[in-house]
């Protein structure tokens, strides 16, 4: 796609102080390579797609759910569940992975669902449509591999025949482009695929709160060692592996039980960045002042000692 300079999945952000607020998704265009998808076209699905952004959490929430959780439920999915807050979804047709290594750290950087679209209108009839619509399926499958930090990938399909629209296919939403239908519709849509993002942040602070150790984040390009020319060793998601030292080394022996120690902190703010995105900013200002505070004072400690330490030696 070509750059863009602003307004709806253009991925510029007009109010970037909201943007840690804000879900990222990926809008890719879905269609067989026979039969392209013009930019026009793509364009106007992506603005009406940026309409629904604003989420009510409530909206988001089947009832049968409600019914059956409890407000005590702990996770960020079961608290958000309850919470008559809103959900900022920020659709986006770019990605810059030269930043990938940040995600770990910036959750409202990190693409958190892929929504592909197809449009039914570049072929004629229901067959062909099915056809055509199968070869998306086969091709959005393969698109969303490239973003494995991706909680739910659904894909959508305007402007089907109403034969199509009676029987539809199980792996792609039809989204027809009748009058009111197509908000009705879009809004459906968008209300289940936020549902699926609130289970997937649930299960996303599972695996916070379970990791023994977090790292910082590491530029693909640093250098640890650079006098000895050792490149950080990384993984998929650009983080240092072990903090790439030798392991017999005293440095890494100390920056292991550093990053063991900055830990539960680590932990701490990724949780609360996804209070701040499920709509829960009554839990996340307190749980950021909270986490500030015990930075602070760890910090100020530090200081004391050091002092106290130079004020012997000299």
């Amino acid at each position: 796609m070509e750059a863009t300079t602003g307004g709806p999945g253009t991925g510029t952000d007009f109010f970037p102080l909201l943007s840690p607020a804000k879900i990222r998704i990926l809008v890719v265009p879905v269609s067989p390579k026979q039969e392209p998808m013009s930019r026009d076209r793509f364009r106007r699905s992506v603005d009406l797609l940026s309409q629904f952004g604003v989420v009510a959490v409530r909206d988001a929430t089947p009832a049968d759910q409600r019914a059956q959780l409890s407000p005590e439920n702990v996770n960020v999915g079961n608290k958000t569940m309850f919470h008559p807050g809103v959900l900022f979804l920020d659709f986006t047709t770019e990605y810059n992975r030269d930043h990938v290594f940040l995600e770990d750290f910036q959750m409202h950087s990190r693409i958190m669902g892929v929504v592909g679209i197809a449009d039914c209108a570049q072929v004629d009839n229901e067959d062909e449509q099915r056809r055509y619509l199968a070869e998306c399926v086969t091709v959005f499958d393969e698109q969303v591999k490239r973003y494995p930090s991706s909680l739910v990938h659904q894909c959508i399909a305007f402007n089907p025949s109403k034969d199509l629209v009676a029987a539809p296919l199980k792996e792609i939403t039809l989204i027809p482009n009748e009058g009111q239908q197509l908000s009705f519709y879009l809004a459906t849509f968008i209300n289940s695929f936020t549902s699926e993002l609130l289970r997937g942040f649930t299960n996303l602070v599972k695996q916070i709160e379970s990791r023994p150790i977090i790292s910082g984040p590491t530029p693909p390009n640093y250098s640890v060692n650079a006098h000895r020319g050792s490149t950080a060793n990384l993984n998929s998601s650009g983080t240092s592996k072990d903090d790439a030292i030798s392991p017999t080394s005293g440095a890494a022996i100390s920056n292991a039980d550093r990053n063991k120690k900055r830990t539960p902190a680590r932990a701490m703010k990724l949780v609360t960045d996804l209070y701040l995105m499920a709509g829960r900013i009554d839990l996340a200002i307190p749980s950021y002042v909270s986490l500030t505070s015990e930075i602070m004072t760890k910090r100020g400690t530090k200081r004391r000692n050091v002092e106290r330490a130079d004020g012997k030696t000299g």
